[in-house]
């Protein structure tokens, strides 16, 4: 562990490092929920109807509410925290804005993580729904929406220069 004096700040979260990072983040991310579709797709049974009982039934009425909230949650949390960096990025000295640009990288990071972790949970309804149901073609609208969703999110260069 290196330890450094007061006077000694860390190297900035540059850019590049940035892109890089959430990169690898929203890559395994992304992988996860492609490997649910697959294990949705092997243990999701022979696609017989599963006998209806009303518990079962409004449980599975929870999903796309759920399912609604992580998305929309997912981008308003991604908006606040954009909101956030920008109002701190306004108004800084010349000198100090390698420091701002890093947090608002950092920031960047932070909300593509979580907006990342929240499509990830709408895909895990549709594993889950998947499995309940024994019918694959019950987890596609779930997991499709996650790829999408995560698609808006990836990590181009353009969206960290943009936040």
């Amino acid at each position: 562990m290196v330890c450094m004096t007061p006077e000694e700040t860390p190297p900035p979260f540059t850019l590049e490092k940035a892109q890089r990072v959430a990169l690898v983040v929203w890559s395994a991310i992304t992988a996860t929920v492609l490997l649910m579709l697959l294990a949705a797709a092997s243990m999701s049974g022979d696609n017989s109807p599963v006998p209806s009982t009303p518990e079962r039934d409004a449980f599975l009425r929870i999903f796309p509410i759920l399912a609604a909230v992580n998305l929309l949650g997912s981008a308003v949390f991604f908006r606040f925290i954009k909101g956030r960096a920008h109002k701190k990025h306004v108004g800084i000295a010349t000198k100090d804005l390698e420091a701002s640009d890093s947090k608002r990288h950092m920031g960047f990071f932070g909300a593509m993580a979580i907006s990342c972790a929240l499509h990830e949970a709408i895909a895990v309804l549709g594993f889950v729904l998947s499995l309940i149901s024994k019918n694959f073609a019950d987890s596609l609208p779930y997991i499709g929406l996650a790829i999408v969703a995560n698609l808006v999110v990836f990590p181009s260069r353009r969206k960290l220069e943009k936040f």
